[in-house]
């Protein structure tokens, strides 16, 4: 399972992994604004391993390893569309 939690005091965002419904949980980033991180996070439907996360400044993530590391995956998005402001939804694979 996987989850984004905001503090209600400011704009402050945090990803969250777990594999055991709740009891134990890793943050895989954050805290900070959610306009300076992702701020969506999602699990690959055919390997609970691949994660893709995406929010503000046209961030783009993917993780292969359920959260432990990240890697960027913008591409060419901050120079060929540099107005890009925040993803709201991803969809499909590949």
């Amino acid at each position: 399972m996987v989850m984004v939690g905001a503090r209600e005091t400011d704009d402050y965002v945090a990803g969250f992994v777990t594999r055991d419904g709740w009891a134990t949980y890793t943050q895989v980033f954050g805290p900070t604004s959610w306009q300076q991180t992702y701020n969506s996070i999602t699990i690959s439907g055919d390997n609970a391993d691949v994660l893709y996360l995406w929010g503000a400044g046209g961030r783009i993530g993917y993780s292969d390893n359920f959260g432990s590391t990240i890697d960027d995956r913008r591409g060419n998005m901050p120079t060929d569309f540099p107005g890009v402001g925040t993803f709201l939804g991803v969809a499909g694979g590949g």
